[in-house]
């Protein structure tokens, strides 16, 4: 896709909600990416039913916002591991 075309995107022009089910903060990661490099300048927000605790979750999520339902990092770190 173009920069022209993503900008049209709803999620280029406005501050957006994503809801994922998680695990590794994939999407968000390569999403980020993806509007930095566009000059996108609005916030989204990530919902997750959970992330893992993994060395890639850490990596792809470090300084980044996120919010989750069940467990991640630092929350019901026993879901997390299972």
């Amino acid at each position: 896709m173009q920069k022209t075309t993503l900008r049209k995107l709803a999620c280029c022009r406005m501050t957006a909600l994503f809801f994922d089910c998680g695990w590794n903060g994939s999407s968000q990661y390569l999403l980020n990416r993806v509007l930095t490099n566009i000059g996108y300048s609005k916030e989204n927000r990530f919902v997750y039913v959970g992330i893992l605790d993994t060395v890639k979750s850490r990596r792809q999520l470090k300084n980044t916002e996120y919010d989750t339902y069940l467990f991640d990092i630092d929350k019901n770190k026993r879901f997390s591991r299972s």
